[in-house]
């Protein structure tokens, strides 16, 4: 038996998502391969944000939603489509 995380299915337009906010400045940290937890945390100098990305048209799953509902601070946590959706949380 493996020690290793279980794999999960990436969104389709993860890797550009990424590749386009560290070319912004902000920081990106990849949160996806653990079961049950948001996708990415993006941080800028200040602020962080908790991001599940899905694809266009894509919607939470049943855990995704549970988790959604039983956050003490939803504000800082952003279901995203685009990465212009992740850049305006910060404006």
């Amino acid at each position: 038996m493996s020690c290793r995380p279980r794999r999960t299915k990436h969104d389709s337009n993860q890797v550009s998502v990424i590749n386009e906010l560290r070319q912004l400045g902000l920081d990106v940290d990849i949160t996806a391969d653990l079961p049950g937890l948001y996708d990415l945390v993006v941080c800028d100098s200040v602020r962080c944000v908790r991001v599940e990305l899905k694809a266009p048209g894509g919607v939470l799953n049943d855990t995704e939603k549970q988790y959604q509902l039983s956050l003490n601070h939803p504000e800082t946590y952003l279901v995203a489509y685009t990465t212009a959706d992740i850049v305006d949380w910060f404006n």
